[in-house]
């Protein structure tokens, strides 16, 4: 697929109600553009999006450094980085809609099990309990 053709595969929504969200996320095969300028103050960040993306097991394509590379890597592809120009981002996207065992994979493996083990609000809640319980035992 060449990123030209890509307008018979990719939909801009424009802003839709919250509501409608987990319908379009439930019949897309890619979760779409989590873009970040690459900024000192923003490597910190990873967009809501991506997480919402990879919980449904579907891949994202992520811009920038810092916090977003990150997930994309240690989540064993749930996420793709690509440059932040339209030529690499539909670059990238054309790459994934040609593999869509690729994707597939992607979604599960590095996505919705990523997320389920390691952003549950239970899990979550379970780290920051022993971190407080450490720090009160060492006086941190």
């Amino acid at each position: 697929m060449k990123a030209e053709s890509l307008t018979d595969s990719v939909i801009f929504t424009g802003i839709l109600p919250r509501e409608e969200i987990p319908r379009l996320l439930s019949e897309s095969l890619v979760g779409g553009v989590a873009p970040l300028k690459r900024l000192v103050n923003l490597e910190y960040a990873a967009p809501t999006k991506a997480y919402e993306y990879m919980a449904c097991g579907i891949p994202f394509v992520g811009c920038g450094n810092g916090e977003i590379a990150h997930l994309a890597k240690e989540s064993g592809a749930g996420g793709v980085i690509a440059e932040n120009t339209p030529e690499a981002i539909a670059a990238t996207l054309s790459k994934l809609l040609d593999d869509p065992e690729k994707m597939e994979e992607m979604g599960r493996r590095g996505g919705r099990e990523y997320v389920a083990k390691h952003y549950d609000r239970r899990s979550v809640a379970l780290k920051l309990k022993h971190y407080i319980e450490r720090m009160a035992w060492t006086g941190v």
